[in-house]
């Protein structure tokens, strides 16, 4: 089913759409989309295309976009959408893949937006990113890269909460929590582990560890550091600069200073 050419206008649309329901508990039809299965040896089941047009105008035509949106509801819960891929009984399940197009010359790529809608008076919806469990072996990994770059700066990792304009009412907060171990018969938590990237001919990159500014007639946030408990013995804290080899007898190495200082007062008493 195609709609016809055309060598100057535009082309026909084609349009699939169930009918409308005017009951009280009648249900709008549906509209199904089924590609074929394949019961033979190594045989493989149809694939379902939806392919947006392309523009091949030197004029800078767009292509065409894909709009994928559930229903609304005037007075229940709207229409959820969801994207599973296939399972296996002997092998890896399908995969998901989101990602834009190539850019041309001197051109960004597409961004990617995952983003809940608002609400106007109760919490707006969560961004949950989670791998499945397993049973017997190892779940699955979560990673968060940026780009690299072949000739110019790599790209920032950033991740910040809401702030909040109401009073009384706390910004959003970071956590990062390792997962626990636990099994009686032993086996470590997960470790948090923050490293800075290195660099073959200049500095290494640094690690900055500050609380913001607290308003007028307010105390600044202080900065925690402590060691976990255990019955037999404690976790210690050690703080240890680097060192420095030198460059063999022309160039002498400094290891590096440990300072701790306490704040100053403009009026009143230091740290």
């Amino acid at each position: 089913m195609e709609s016809g050419p055309s060598d100057f206008g535009s082309t026909g649309s084609v349009s699939i759409k169930a009918g409308i329901s005017g009951g009280s508990r009648g249900l709008g039809g549906d509209v199904t989309i089924d590609a074929g299965k394949s019961t033979g040896h190594r045989g493989r089941g149809g694939s379902v295309q939806v392919i947006a047009g392309a523009s091949e105008s030197a004029q800078s035509g767009e292509g065409g976009g894909v709009l994928v949106r559930a229903g609304n509801s005037v007075s229940s819960v709207g229409g959820s959408i969801s994207m599973l891929s296939g399972s296996s009984l002997t092998m890896p399940s399908g995969n998901i893949s989101v990602m834009t197009g190539t850019s041309g010359q001197n051109d960004e790529s597409g961004a990617i937006s995952i983003e809940s809608g608002r609400s106007r008076d109760g919490a707006s919806g969560r961004v949950l990113i989670r791998t499945g469990d397993s049973e017997t072996g190892q779940s699955g990994q979560i990673v968060l890269t940026t780009g690299r770059s072949g000739n110019g700066q790599a790209g920032d990792f950033e991740i910040s909460t809401g702030s909040s304009t109401g009073s009384g009412y706390d910004g959003g907060s970071i956590r990062m929590l390792a997962g626990n171990a636990t099994h009686t018969d032993g086996g470590q938590g997960g470790s948090i582990a923050l490293v800075s990237g290195s660099s073959d001919g200049g500095q290494a990159g640094s690690i900055r560890i500050a609380v913001g500014d607290g308003g007028d007639q307010s105390e600044g946030a202080p900065i925690e550091i402590s060691g976990g408990d255990a019955p037999v013995l404690g976790g210690g804290i050690s703080i240890s600069a680097g060192a420095a080899a030198g460059f063999f007898d022309t160039v002498p190495g400094y290891g590096g200073n440990v300072s701790v200082v306490g704040g100053s007062a403009a009026y009143g008493y230091g740290g």
